[in-house]
């Protein structure tokens, strides 16, 4: 209104100046603006365009005129007197309220393996539209709702299905109202939500954690769930809008550390109930595990195998280069379920590690039999050397047999008897000789 008035005063000062001869003029344009009828002409054309720029100005001005709410206490007033918070919108021609629903997702911060359980900040945003709240929108677009106004509306009873933790309090929430009643809830949370994690593929396992939306009270009779943008009744719209963010454990869809991601909202009927998913892929980034876990399990096998190539005789060194890697094997293994579930699911890193430390035992094992043999050995060298030692002794018994005309076997049977006395030496030697004589007759007697 300010500019159409302005515009006006300043079409009038022209007319009005170029009734008055400037300085510049040239005579003869000075003698026909002195003209009596010129100047009339001019004051007239510059009164009737001042009259209509007022005219128009007056017009617009009026066109503008506020005849809605102004704040969000005189909206109370004029919508929510006589308002019922307890019945739906759309209840009264029995059609279905419709709501769409969106997590603006600002952040994965954690997921726990062990109890299969993600983290998430975000934004849960819904959009519904209530007729009842429709007003006049020449004095503004929107109608913030906060604090206590927000509680005297209806909103939707949307559940999360898998929640297993939900942080509202310090986090703000806000109701939007647009002029034709369309209502956008907005609440910052931090959630945590139940999955199950396929880790069979450690550490190069893949997930989808989900995030289940159901109604607690209506049925699809009363209130339909829809993604963002989404279609009734079927698998479509935005479910998830993330902001750019970076992890350092999890990958997430690729371009999400520059422009985020967007996922397709997922719906399922359960009866006469609408489940509306909310899917986030993420895959695991598995540079961490292989270095930390794979590449030194294996080297740590290559130790336990160069026992191979030390000398047998050598226990010590051979007993820690057997030893060590089924220890540190073994404490690979509690680090590694340290942050997994203990159940029964077969994963390609738990598998690599028993191989790895079966291998290592069947080397300690190794070293276990060598050093068995060893001993084996070493006794049977001892009887062999005992044996060789022997030797000269037992020809000269053969010779010594050989003459008193006697089988070896009688004489060896001689020399294990023990003496009846070691008192007397002189009594072992008569006895000896008296053996020895007895002997030779004996054996005279056999030839």
């Amino acid at each position: 209104c300010l500019a159409v008035s302005v515009a006006g005063l300043s079409v009038a000062s022209v007319l009005a100046q170029v009734s008055r001869p400037g300085p510049l003029a040239s005579k003869a344009m000075a003698s026909w603006l002195k003209s009596a009828w010129v100047r009339r002409l001019a004051a007239a054309i510059g009164a009737t365009m001042l009259a209509a720029v007022n005219a128009a100005d007056a017009g617009v001005c009026a066109k503008a005129t506020c005849d809605g709410p102004r704040t969000t206490g005189e909206f109370v007033a004029q919508k929510l007197a006589g308002y019922d918070k307890t019945q739906r919108p759309t209840c009264a021609d029995r059609r279905a309220t419709v709501v769409e629903v969106q997590l603006r997702l600002t952040q994965v911060n954690e997921v726990d393996q062990k109890l299969g359980i993600m983290s998430l900040s975000g934004y849960m945003r819904m959009w519904w539209r209530d007729p009842r709240l429709a007003f006049n929108g020449t004095c503004t677009n929107e109608i913030v709702l906060t604090g206590e106004y927000m509680q005297g509306i209806w909103t939707p009873d949307i559940y999360i299905d898998n929640l297993v933790k939900k942080t509202t309090d310090g986090f703000p929430e806000s109701i939007i109202v647009a002029p034709d009643g369309s209502v956008n809830h907005i609440a910052q949370m931090k959630l945590e939500v139940k999955n199950t994690l396929d880790l069979r593929q450690l550490p190069y396992d893949k997930h989808e954690a989900k995030i289940v939306l159901a109604s607690y009270s209506q049925d699809i009779k009363n209130l339909r769930l829809v993604a963002r943008g989404g279609t009734v009744g079927a698998s479509s719209g935005v479910g998830i809008s993330a902001a750019p963010m970076a992890n350092n454990v999890w990958q997430l869809p690729e371009g999400v550390e520059t422009s985020g991601f967007e996922t397709e909202g997922r719906l399922t009927v359960s009866g006469d109930w609408d489940y509306l998913h909310l899917v986030i892929p993420y895959a695991r980034k598995p540079n961490f595990l292989f270095n930390q876990v794979v590449v030194p399990a294996i080297l740590f096998l290559l130790v336990a195998y160069i026992q191979f190539w030390v000398a047998p005789t050598v226990a010590p060194a051979r007993a820690a280069l057997a030893i060590i890697p089924v220890l540190i094997m073994r404490t690979l293994s509690n680090s590694v379920y340290r942050s997994l579930p203990e159940g029964s699911q077969q994963m390609w890193l738990a598998d690599n590690l028993n191989v790895l430390t079966c291998l290592c035992i069947l080397a300690a094992v190794e070293f276990g039999v060598v050093q068995f043999s060893l001993l084996v050995e070493t006794a049977r060298e001892d009887k062999l050397k005992g044996l060789k030692g022997s030797g000269p002794k037992a020809k000269e018994m053969m010779e010594k047999a050989s003459v008193n005309t006697e089988t070896l076997v009688h004489m060896l049977s001689r020399y294990s008897k023990k003496p009846a006395s070691t008192n007397n030496a002189q009594d072992d030697n008569n006895a000896q000789d008296a053996n020895n004589a007895q002997d030779a007759n004996n054996a005279q007697d056999a030839n």
